[in-house]
């Protein structure tokens, strides 16, 4: 899939699905405030915790086997750690 810096017009979506990433989150670093918009973010815990808060104020941790769905809208940021 076409996401972040990469852009391949070739590779943009699957239908309606834009991305799947399978993303490891390294501990006491995570992935640092981002932007995202026009998207439904799903997100599920494999192992450990994963804490996430968004710029509505939204702060959440989720444990193993959690699932957290985001609704971007027409704009937001959050970031996960």
């Amino acid at each position: 899939f076409s996401f972040a810096e990469y852009t391949n017009s070739a590779n943009s979506n699957f239908g309606v699905l834009r991305v799947m990433n399978d993303d490891l989150v390294q501990p006491a670093r995570g992935f640092g405030e981002h932007p995202h918009r026009e998207m439904e973010i799903c997100t599920y815990v494999v192992e450990g915790d994963l804490t996430h808060q968004d710029s509505m104020g939204n702060g959440e941790s989720l444990g193993r086997g959690s699932i957290q769905f985001m609704t971007a809208g027409t704009g937001g940021m959050h970031q996960e750690h």
